[in-house]
C-alpha cells in the first residue's frame, strides 16, 4: 500500500463524524452551546424534540473522553436552537472501539 492510501486509511479511522437529523417542521435559531443543558433522564417538563445528535470518534486511544463528547453534543444541539439534549448513548472508545455520543436535542415547551 502506497503512503497517500495509508494516509487516508489512517485519516478515515481516527476521524469522527457528526450528524444531526432535524425531526421538528419548526427552525429555531442557532444558540450558544454553553446555554444547552445536558440530561441523562427524560425530563418531565414539557418539551418537544426537535432533532436527533450522533458523533463517532476515534478509537482506542486516539478517541474522546466524555467532557469532549459532551462539549461536541452541546456544539451540534446548539447549532438547531436546542436547549437540552437528552443523552440515549455515551460510549467511551477502547480497543476495537469507538467514543461516541447520541441524543435528541429538544426546545422546552
Amino acid at each position: 500500500m502506497n503512503k497517500l492510501a495509508l494516509l487516508i486509511v489512517v485519516s478515515v479511522a481516527l476521524c469522527g463524524c457528526n450528524t444531526v437529523t432535524q425531526v421538528s417542521d419548526k427552525k429555531y435559531p442557532p444558540v450558544s452551546p454553553d446555554k444547552v443543558e445536558i440530561l441523562f433522564e427524560q425530563p418531565t417538563r414539557p418539551h418537544e424534540v426537535i432533532a436527533l445528535v450522533n458523533y463517532s470518534g476515534g478509537r482506542g486511544l486516539m478517541g474522546e473522553d466524555s467532557k469532549q463528547l459532551i462539549k461536541i453534543c452541546k456544539e451540534s444541539a446548539a447549532q438547531v436552537g436546542a436547549d437540552a439534549v437528552i443523552v440515549d448513548n455515551l460510549q467511551l472508545s477502547g480497543i476495537g472501539r469507538r467514543s461516541a455520543i447520541a441524543g435528541k436535542a429538544i426546545k422546552w415547551k
